[in-house]
């Protein structure tokens, strides 16, 4: 859903980014578990998602991206693909190599400036919960995007790592001191996500899917 432009990455103000500069977009896995499974599905081999997840200090981002990329690898499940095992990313805050230690992809925070201490985020009892009882509750679900919905209409600003020229345009090489974003108004839940005005065919058929 990211649009390539020359050698820089087309930064579209009404979608949503994490703080290193990538698209929000969790129907974008459930159609690539699609296509692969129907590019590989002679082999007769599950999938195993081994990086899921996004850089968000604040963590209001984090939590319904991590269950609606749930409930897409859930929808393809569904539709026939055989997905053996997720992993999010990550544990905890880590090193980069585009950005350093600015972008926060941890469900857990590390204060370097505190002998390293680990701290929970929301985010970790959130996921916690989902593996242990292995269920997305529609409370949880409405709960975690509420609160950003929240974040969004109040047009609060948070991290963003990534440099844009006045062309629009995002490139590789991340900031050593971040710039600010507001959250984006728009819906992108799995199932919601609406592209330039039209509901999204394949969109609308993976939310009935999970109803």
């Amino acid at each position: 859903q990211e649009v390539v432009s020359g050698a820089g990455l087309k930064l579209v103000e009404s979608d949503e980014y994490s703080e290193s500069g990538r698209g929000v977009y969790p129907d974008g896995l459930f159609r690539m578990l699609l296509k692969f499974h129907e590019r590989y599905k002679s082999l007769g081999l599950p999938f195993i998602i081994t990086e899921n997840g996004v850089s968000d200090e604040t963590d209001l981002i984090r939590r319904p991206y991590m269950l609606e990329h749930l409930l897409a690898t859930y929808a393809a499940m569904i539709m026939g693909v055989p997905v053996l095992g997720y992993l999010f990313w990550t544990i905890s805050d880590n090193w980069e190599w585009a950005d350093g230690y600015g972008p926060k992809f941890g469900i857990v925070a590390v204060d370097r400036f505190n002998d390293l201490a680990r701290i929970p985020r929301p985010s970790y009892d959130l996921f916690s919960k989902v593996v242990k009882s292995g269920k997305i509750t529609r409370r949880d679900r409405d709960h975690a995007w509420s609160q950003l919905r929240s974040a969004a209409a109040e047009r609060k600003t948070r991290p963003f790592y990534r440099a844009v020229d006045r062309n629009g345009l995002m490139y590789a090489g991340g900031l050593d001191e971040p710039s600010t974003r507001r959250y984006s108004v728009r819906d992108w839940r799995f199932g919601h996500y609406e592209m330039e005005g039209l509901q999204d065919p394949l969109s609308r058929l993976s939310r009935c899917l999970i109803n």
